[in-house]
């Protein structure tokens, strides 16, 4: 039987995990060239009533090739914001959330000379401080060479790009694709369309886009890409960026699938004989509005 000390117990840990407050981070843009500049942003969400956090702290290790751009501000979000001589590594301490306040954002400037995708998830993460948890977080950054185009016919052949296969088989011209061997280990790139020329098909509703800014645009085209083992289980993160072309002319707009909210990304994109192009780097849906 479970007596009163076995209930005050349970109910203890829960307020603990509860009131622990929540590191995220984030690249915008999420594609430069070689020599530009990106935000690294590191967001602190405050849980259970926004209760008063103290003495927050991380230091956040840049992957190879990375460094920081300049000297961030400081101090931000209450605390310190220290870089490395070698603009590798950037240490925050000291940090404070007063009662009330939600959240709040250290950001930092970096910068790469190498071309490639750069990953900085909880790995890149240490010295947590001040009760701050970091599970599951996850940064994407690409970085074309700045002397080669992002777009050409050579290396995306984006306008015989292949129509996408569909989930039981088929294609549709509304979207073409071009998938990287071994974007999906063991598995496959797959496309649902959600809303073709304006109307929703497949049983789909505006719901899907689950954007309503996005949604009072004016859909013209929507479109769920998602990897797929081969045993049928769903794989959110791709291997390589794949290039995604949707019929007609617009701006493109990207959800990740591997982010929790969706987050709009308005993407840089190029119309090639009727299609708009633009490059994804993980799953997620993709929008052309007007």
């Amino acid at each position: 039987d479970l007596d009163v000390s076995d209930v005050y117990a349970v109910l203890t840990v829960e307020t603990i995990v509860t009131d622990a407050p929540l590191l995220s981070k984030q690249f915008t843009p999420m594609y430069i060239e070689t020599d530009e500049t990106a935000t690294l942003t590191f967001t602190i969400t405050n849980e259970a009533g926004s209760p008063v956090q103290r003495d927050l702290g991380f230091v956040d290790t840049l992957p190879d090739g990375l460094v920081v751009s300049g000297d961030p501000a400081t101090p931000q979000c209450r605390g310190d914001v220290v870089i490395s001589d070698d603009g590798t590594t950037i240490t925050f301490t000291g940090g404070i959330l007063v009662e009330g306040e939600a959240s709040c954002d250290i950001t930092v400037t970096v910068t790469s000379d190498t071309a490639g995708r750069y990953t900085n998830d909880e790995t890149n993460i240490s010295d947590l401080a001040g009760g701050l948890v970091a599970d599951g977080l996850r940064a994407l950054l690409d970085v074309s060479a700045a002397d080669v185009p992002v777009y050409t016919d050579e290396d995306h052949a984006r306008a015989q790009a292949p129509l996408c296969s569909l989930v039981g088989g088929g294609t549709n011209a509304i979207v073409r694709v071009e998938v990287p061997g071994g974007t999906v280990t063991d598995g496959s790139v797959f496309c649902r369309i959600i809303n073709q020329a304006g109307a929703y098909v497949n049983g789909n509703s505006a719901g899907m886009v689950g954007i309503e800014n996005i949604v009072n645009l004016g859909v013209l085209q929507a479109v769920d890409v998602f990897g797929l083992l081969h045993d049928g289980t769903p794989e959110p993160f791709f291997n390589y960026s794949v290039t995604v072309c949707l019929q007609g002319v617009g701006r493109f707009v990207y959800l990740d699938a591997t982010q929790s909210p969706r987050v709009p990304q308005w993407l840089p994109s190029e119309v090639v004989n009727g299609y708009t192009c633009a490059t994804i780097p993980n799953a997620g849906t993709v929008v052309l509005v007007p």
